[in-house]
C-alpha cells in the first residue's frame, strides 16, 4: 500500500509540473491580447501595436534611458495647457502604459517663464484682454465722442451747406408779395443836324441839338398773379424742408457708418486676441513635439500637422490685423478725428415704436409737395398789376423852353416838369396756354412718380421697423445662446485637456476642441458687439435719433 501511495504521489506532482507550463502560456497570451487590444485603441501605428508587448521592466528601463539624462530636454514645454498632455500617439517601444506623468515631465523638464505667461495668458478673460490692450494707447475716444466728431465730416457739412442756400431761396420767394420800387436818373445828349432841311416847314429846326435829365420813380404791385406768387413760396419752403431732412438723414447715416466701424473693431479685435492665444497655444505644443520627434518618440505626421495649424493661424492673424487697421482708418475718415484707441460703450436700449418719421421719408414727402406747388405756378388765369410812376425833368430840351410862340404853349404841355402816371394793367395770355397746359401734365406725372416712390418707401420703412426689430430679439437670445456655448466649450475643453494628457484621445480630437473653445470665445464676443450694433440699426431704421441713445 505504502509502495501504492508513493507511486500515486509521484504521479500527482508529475502532473503538475507539466501542467505549469501551461497555466503560465495561458495566462502570458491572455494579458499579451489584452495589452495589443488596448494599444490599438490608443495607437495609430501597426509597429506600436507589434512593440506593446514587451514586459513592464522593459518598459520602465526604456523609460529612463532616452530622456531623464539627456541635456536635449532642459529647455521644455510640458506645463502649457496644450503641452500638459500626451501627443495622443503611442510612443515606440513604450508598451503599454506609455509615460506617466513623472516619467513625461522628467523627460521634458520644468516649464520655462514663458511658458507659464502663455498659460496664464490663456486663462484670463477675452473681454479683460481687450480692456487690457486698450489701456495702452495714449488717445483714446468712446462711441460719444466719435459721434460728436461725425458732425465735422465733409460730405454732412456739404449738405448743411445746401440747407443753407435753400433756406435763402425760400426767403427771396416771401419778398414777391412786396410791391417793387424802380429808381432810375437819365442823362441824354442830342445832335441833329437839320440845315439841310427848308427852315419854313420847321420851325423850331435850329434847336435839333438839345440835352435833357431825367429823374423816374416806379412803383408797382401785382393785385393778382393767378396764385403763382404764394405757390412759388410754398415750392420753395418745401424744398427747404427737404433738404433739412436728407441732412439729418445724412447725418443719421453717417452716424451709422461710425457704429458700424466701431463695434466692427472690437469684433476682429477679440478673433485678433483669440488668435493669438491660440498660436501660442499651438506654438507651444510644436516646439514640444518637435523635441519628441527629434528623440524618435514622435510621428512626423503630428509635427506637420501643428506647423500647418500655425502657419494658418498666422495667416488669420495677419488678415485680422488688416482688419482692425482697417476700421481704425475708416473710423478716422469718417470723423475727420485722430486717435490710436477706442473705450468700448454701449448703447441705451431704444424704444420700440413704429410711429416715428424716418427723415428720408420726409424729405420724399417734401418734394412731392414741391412738385405739387411748382405744377400750380402755371395757371390759366389772367394777371392785374397796378404802377404808379413818377418822372421829374430836370433839365428839358431847348425846343421846349426856346420855343417860337406858335408851339411854346403846346410843348410846355408836352414836357411838364413833374409828372405821375398811375396804371392799372390786365393781361392774359392766349397761345401761352398751350404751353402752360403741357407744363402743367409734366409736373403732374412727375408728382405722381414721387407718390409712387413715397409709398415705396413707407412700405420698406414699416418692413425694415418689424425686420430689425426682430433682428434686436435674435440677437438678445444669441447672448445667452452663445453665453452657455462657451460655458460647454471650457467645460469640454477642459475635459478633453485632462483625457489628452492621460492619452485617452488623440491630437485631432485635442486640435478640435482646442477651435472649438476660441470659436466659442469669439462668437460670444461677436453676440455683445452685434447686440449694440442691432441697436443702432434699429433706431436708424425706426426714424429715431442715435445721438439720443449714446450719452
Amino acid at each position: 500500500m505504502r509502495i501504492l501511495y508513493v507511486f500515486f504521489v509521484c504521479g500527482v506532482c508529475a502532473l503538475g509540473v507539466k501542467a505549469a507550463p501551461s497555466t503560465l502560456d495561458s495566462t502570458q497570451s491572455t494579458s499579451t491580447t489584452s495589452t495589443t487590444s488596448t494599444t490599438s485603441t490608443t495607437s495609430t501605428t501597426s509597429t506600436t501595436s507589434t512593440t506593446s508587448s514587451t514586459s513592464s521592466t522593459s518598459q520602465d528601463t526604456t523609460l529612463q534611458s532616452p530622456f531623464s539624462q539627456s541635456p536635449a530636454f532642459d529647455d521644455p514645454a510640458s506645463k502649457s495647457p496644450i503641452s500638459q498632455g500626451f501627443i495622443g500617439q503611442r510612443i515606440y517601444g513604450q508598451g503599454d502604459r506609455g509615460f506617466d506623468d513623472k516619467g513625461f515631465e522628467s523627460a521634458l523638464g520644468s516649464p520655462t517663464k514663458e511658458e507659464q505667461l502663455a498659460s496664464e495668458y490663456s486663462s484670463q478673460n477675452l473681454q479683460d484682454e481687450v480692456e487690457s490692450l486698450l489701456k495702452e494707447s495714449k488717445h483714446q475716444v468712446n462711441l460719444a465722442e466719435l459721434l460728436e466728431a461725425a458732425k465735422s465730416n465733409d460730405s454732412l457739412q456739404a449738405q448743411l451747406l445746401q440747407v443753407e442756400s435753400n433756406r435763402q431761396i425760400a426767403r427771396v420767394a416771401k419778398i414777391g408779395f412786396i410791391p417793387k420800387l424802380d429808381v432810375d436818373y437819365s442823362l441824354q445828349h442830342s445832335y441833329s443836324d437839320l440845315r439841310s432841311l427848308d427852315a419854313n416847314a420847321m420851325k423850331f429846326g435850329q434847336f435839333g441839338n438839345y440835352r435833357t435829365q431825367n429823374f423816374n420813380a416806379r412803383f408797382s404791385l401785382d393785385l393778382f398773379s393767378g396764385f403763382s406768387t404764394i405757390n412759388l413760396i410754398r415750392e420753395r419752403a418745401a424744398t427747404y424742408r427737404s433738404s433739412v431732412a436728407n441732412a439729418e438723414y445724412a447725418k443719421q447715416s453717417i452716424y451709422l457708418q461710425v457704429i458700424q466701424e466701431y463695434y466692427s473693431y472690437f469684433n476682429n479685435l477679440s478673433q485678433l486676441l483669440s488668435l493669438k492665444r491660440k498660436y501660442e497655444e499651438v506654438r507651444s505644443d510644436e516646439t514640444r513635439v518637435k523635441r519628441l520627434y527629434d528623440a524618435g518618440l514622435s510621428t512626423i505626421d503630428d509635427l506637420e500637422s501643428l506647423r500647418s495649424q500655425l502657419s494658418l493661424t498666422e495667416y488669420q492673424i495677419a488678415d485680422m490685423k488688416l482688419s482692425v487697421e482697417q476700421n481704425l482708418f475708416m473710423l478716422r475718415y469718417l470723423t475727420k478725428l485722430e486717435f490710436d484707441g477706442l473705450v468700448r460703450q454701449d448703447i441705451s436700449t431704444p424704444r420700440l415704436s413704429s410711429d416715428e418719421q424716418r427723415q428720408d421719408i420726409v424729405a420724399l414727402s417734401e418734394q412731392t409737395k414741391a412738385l405739387e406747388f411748382q405744377k400750380r405756378q402755371y395757371h390759366f388765369y389772367p394777371t392785374v398789376t397796378v404802377a404808379d410812376t413818377y418822372t421829374y425833368r430836370i433839365e428839358k430840351p431847348d425846343y421846349v423852353t426856346r420855343a417860337d410862340p406858335q408851339f411854346g404853349n403846346f410843348m410846355a404841355r408836352q414836357f411838364p416838369t413833374h409828372a405821375n402816371t398811375v396804371t392799372l394793367t390786365a393781361t392774359f395770355t392766349l397761345f401761352d396756354k398751350i404751353t402752360t397746359g403741357f407744363q402743367r401734365q409734366s409736373y403732374q406725372l412727375n408728382k405722381l412718380s414721387k407718390q409712387k416712390e413715397l409709398a415705396y418707401k413707407q412700405a420698406e420703412k414699416q418692413k425694415d421697423e418689424a425686420l430689425y426689430r426682430k433682428r434686436l430679439e435674435i440677437a438678445k437670445s444669441q447672448i445667452r445662446s452663445s453665453e452657455a456655448s462657451l460655458k460647454s466649450a471650457n467645460i469640454s475643453f477642459e475635459n478633453v485637456r485632462k483625457r489628452y494628457n492621460s492619452q485617452l484621445v488623440n491630437f485631432t480630437d485635442y486640435l478640435r476642441s482646442l477651435s472649438t473653445k476660441y470659436d466659442a470665445e469669439s462668437t460670444y464676443n461677436q453676440a455683445l458687439n452685434n447686440y449694440e450694433l442691432q441697436k443702432a440699426n434699429y433706431i436708424f431704421y425706426s426714424g429715431q435719433q442715435i445721438q439720443e441713445y449714446v450719452k
